[in-house]
């Protein structure tokens, strides 16, 4: 399941309403320990209904923005962005990716946040700090 969404992410990553930092997208990469720890210990104080401006004054800007879409293939729309947030990623077949994904509606809120390659033992480690 993780290989298949990160592949997907990675496939979509050259379309249209794509924004990204060339610096996670040029080949492999792993976020510095400060961009790590900072992405570890704000993913777990954003929540659904929080302000995207809220978002960003925790875990800064995001790595790569992509519109969501909602609807079926005839009938696609844009409802919002997703912000990904990376802390590391392979090149090539994606094997290993450590990722959070935060769902922004066009009222500019947070709606969903998930979570790829950290564990829930990890994620609670941080939430106790």
């Amino acid at each position: 399941m993780l290989i298949g969404v990160v592949a997907a992410v990675l496939v979509l990553s050259g379309c249209a309403g794509t924004r990204r930092n060339p610096e996670v997208f040029s080949g492999s990469y792993v976020a510095s320990p400060a961009r790590e720890r900072q992405i570890r210990e704000g993913i777990v104080r954003v929540r659904p209904g929080m302000s995207a401006s809220e978002v960003k004054s925790i875990l800064r800007e995001p790595d790569q923005v992509m519109d969501l879409m909602m609807g079926g293939p005839e009938e696609q729309r844009v409802v919002g962005e997703t912000w990904w947030y990376f802390v590391q990623r392979e090149a090539g077949p994606p094997s290993k990716v450590k990722v959070v994904r935060i769902s922004i509606g066009q009222d500019e809120k947070v709606i969903k946040v998930d979570f790829w390659g950290m564990s829930k033992r990890d994620r609670r480690r941080e939430r106790s700090r």
